[in-house]
């Protein structure tokens, strides 16, 4: 009798340690919220696994609008993450040997210059924070004001105003752009940031549709009073052929995502500066993707034609992400789908999530 009880009760206790055990697995791979921020290697594992998963999507093609882009390796893939509470970082792929155009990733940061120097109100004026389901080369605008400033609208009338009306005196748009550029590292922190002039030179042989949208916006009073707008035109390309990798976007949006902080804590952006430039990616960030977006992955994001992405949940993640391959909407395939798999593997990410990151 009392073997069968001790046998019995070791039956018991091993299938109570085999349901623990596989509630712990079950719990490891339902969120990563409450893992405690020791457990990095296994974040790192969960994001290496992804990183390589999306290696594997070939779908999307390369940007043909400006031919540069066209000759860029379709196979490029990289990705950097910051988790903000613990300053842990995963870089994936070939990072720092992978530059890339910043393309409109950059209207972010034109937007954020331009807003630092004649605040926000005053460039609202003419640029304004709303939601439209049109491609990022619209030449939309409401009441003679640009709808976001990540529209090329937008951008292009927050460069003119940068020209024209915080630093009106400057002799070229040349000078202008290498204090802008200054500004830029600043943010993204890293290696020097340089311009690539070939593409810059490949997009103003082709830049047809933002003449005519310098045209519409001038003709309406979107632009400064007397500004030239060959002169905006040239300001905004170079500032779209800036070169970068993943670890400056990341760096960028940890900034973001910290209210104008960089990593040591410095403020770099006035912190009103920082919260309507999230606004002006949440409208718009992915153009006619914003917001199905947002509602999948919780995440803030902008990306630009050259396979690059931003994405960022306030106090919580900062991504940088490139592949050149660009679904219907004009953001990278790749990109989308690391983000996506990830907020499933970490639900915590999501900006409206209740719980704090713990990782």
């Amino acid at each position: 009798m009392w073997r069968r009880k001790f046998l019995l009760s070791r039956h018991r206790r091993s299938a109570l340690e085999s349901r623990h055990t596989e509630e712990r697995e079950a719990h490891k791979l339902v969120s990563l919220r409450r893992v405690a921020p020791t457990s990095c290697r296994y974040v790192n594992s969960e994001l290496s696994q992804i990183f390589l998963r999306c290696g594997q999507n070939e779908d999307g093609a390369l940007n043909e609008s400006i031919p540069q882009l066209a000759k860029q390796d379709p196979d490029l893939w990289a990705a950097s993450v910051i988790f903000i509470a613990s300053n842990h970082k995963g870089n994936f792929g070939p990072v720092t040997d992978t530059r890339f155009t910043i393309q409109s990733i950059v209207k972010i940061l034109i937007y954020a210059y331009a807003a630092s120097h004649l605040g926000v109100a005053q460039v609202s004026d003419r640029v304004k924070c709303r939601g439209f389901a049109v491609p990022y080369n619209s030449d939309k605008t409401t009441e003679g004001c640009a709808p976001n400033v990540c529209l090329n609208s937008g951008a292009l009338t927050a460069c003119a105003m940068i020209l024209k009306l915080v630093h009106p005196k400057a002799k070229q748009w040349l000078h202008v752009f290498y204090t802008f550029r200054s500004f830029v590292q600043k943010i993204c922190g890293g290696d020097i940031i340089e311009c690539d002039y070939d593409t810059y030179h490949s997009e103003i042989s082709t830049a047809a549709s933002n003449r005519a949208i310098l045209a519409k916006l001038s003709k309406c009073g979107t632009l400064p009073a007397d500004v030239n707008t060959e002169d905006v035109l040239c300001f905004y390309t170079s500032c779209c052929s800036l070169l970068v990798n993943t670890q400056h976007l990341a760096n960028m949006g940890l900034v973001l995502a910290k209210t104008g902080k960089n990593e040591s804590g410095k403020q770099v952006l006035e912190p009103r500066v920082a919260q309507s430039c999230l606004a002006q990616m949440m409208q718009a960030g992915l153009y006619e993707q914003s917001g199905d977006f947002f509602a999948i992955t919780g995440l803030l994001a902008k990306s630009g034609v050259s396979g690059g992405v931003v994405a960022v949940a306030h106090k919580k993640i900062a991504i940088g992400l490139f592949s050149p391959r660009l679904n219907a909407y004009g953001n990278s395939a790749r990109a989308v789908q690391f983000i996506r798999e990830l907020s499933v593997t970490i639900p915590g990410i999501h900006q409206l999530a209740e719980d704090e990151l713990e990782i």
